[in-house]
């Protein structure tokens, strides 16, 4: 299997584990949308809870380039961690929500220096 399939079944079956986690298995509003044409990733979650709408994007990654760039994480996981765990390459992981010349490879923020994984 080369990279680009690889990282983008990788990046599929993680969205997918993270929205078992969080539903426990139950029928919820979370939800993944996956664009593998366009390479684009989402774990969200949309709809009504006590009288109130509810928006929350949990996560999303691009792919661009056969890098898989974090461009939002409003989670507490280590999702680069996790991601290494999985068979991605630390080098291969941007922290796309900081600043290009600011990006140390492979994913660590010099703005966190004692949170390297984020």
């Amino acid at each position: 299997m080369d990279k680009l399939s690889l990282y983008l079944k990788i990046v599929t079956d993680y969205l997918q584990e993270c929205k078992e986690y969080i539903s426990g298995g139950k029928p919820s509003t979370w939800q993944t949308v996956v664009d593998r044409e366009q390479k684009h990733f989402l774990l969200l979650s949309s709809g009504w809870q006590d009288g109130r709408y509810n928006y929350c994007l949990a996560l999303h990654l691009d792919m661009v380039d056969d890098k898989i760039y974090i461009q939002r994480n409003n989670t507490e996981w280590l999702i680069s961690k996790e991601l290494i765990a999985k068979g991605v390459a630390p080098a291969d992981i941007v922290l796309g929500f900081v600043p290009p010349e600011l990006r140390v490879p492979p994913f660590i923020s010099p703005l966190a220096p004692q949170t390297a994984l984020q």
